[in-house]
């Protein structure tokens, strides 16, 4: 949104609307990991003997693990998020304290950084 002077005016967020958001996901995202634990406590569970069936169930298993660590990490980060409205700090960045746009909240509700940090804290990460 812009004025007359062609300055960028940020609309407000609702922060029921994101709490309902995060919320929505969490559960989401608590459903998927009890299911991928599920998973893997079959897959050690079952007796498989053919080698190709013991291959299949490892990789089955290395999936398993690398969803449930991307899902937990995205879980402490809407627990924080959540967290941070019960503070009254939803919505700042944590890198300079400016407001997080709402364009940026809608497409990332647990956004810890403006998108200019965010780009800032991206290039200081150590390359992998």
């Amino acid at each position: 949104m812009t004025t007359s002077q062609g300055a960028c005016v940020q609309s407000p967020i609702d922060i029921a609307e994101f709490e309902a958001i995060l919320l929505a996901r969490k559960q989401d995202l608590l459903e998927i990991l009890a299911l991928r634990n599920a998973n893997i406590k079959d897959l050690h569970a079952s007796s498989l003997t053919d080698d190709s069936d013991v291959i299949s169930a490892q990789i089955q298993g290395e999936l398993d693990s690398l969803i449930i660590e991307k899902y937990t990490l995205e879980l402490a980060e809407i627990e924080a998020s959540l967290q941070k409205i019960i503070d009254n700090t939803y919505g700042i960045c944590e890198m300079c304290d400016d407001t997080i746009s709402k364009e940026r909240l809608t497409i990332k509700p647990h956004a810890r950084f403006c998108i200019t940090c965010r780009e800032l804290y991206e290039k200081n990460q150590p390359k992998s």
